[in-house]
């Protein structure tokens, strides 16, 4: 099993992953973490395979929780989602250990991509990192 920790907020899009990622074989949701230092703590503790992160979170954005995990639990994947899709991440998390970014409204695809990294070894149809530049009148926080 490709085991997941999930982390947001909202308590309806951590259902709503956890309903589409374990959908079908292969996938599990180990843990739900609301906010970044949760998140972190579960990490180290579950040792999951793929963290996904909400990009707001409420005492840290996923991008600093995402530079932590891939400190004190290195090897485990990390995606971001976000509600805002056109939010230009790029140059936050090239450096910070995160895989790929997703909007929320392509769970499936998130899914689609966790098992593709497990099952093909590597090779992504996740959104290249390069679609999403931060620019200056989109802040991340």
């Amino acid at each position: 099993m490709i085991r997941v920790l999930i982390a947001d907020d909202s308590a309806a899009a951590r259902a709503t992953l956890r309903l589409v990622l374990e959908s079908g074989p292969l996938v599990c949701v180990c843990g739900e973490a609301t906010c970044g230092a949760e998140a972190i703590q579960k990490a180290i503790e579950l040792k999951p395979h793929v963290a996904v992160l909400d990009l707001r979170l409420p005492d840290r954005n996923g991008i600093e929780a995402a530079s932590r995990i891939s400190v004190v639990v290195p090897g485990t994947l990390i995606a971001l989602i976000s509600a805002y899709p056109g939010l230009r991440v790029e140059g936050a998390i090239s450096e910070v250990g995160v895989s790929a970014f997703f909007s929320k409204s392509e769970f499936s695809a998130l899914r689609s991509w966790i098992l593709t990294l497990f099952t093909h070894r590597g090779r992504s149809t996740a959104t290249p990192l390069s679609s999403f530049p931060v620019t200056p009148d989109q802040p991340v926080r």
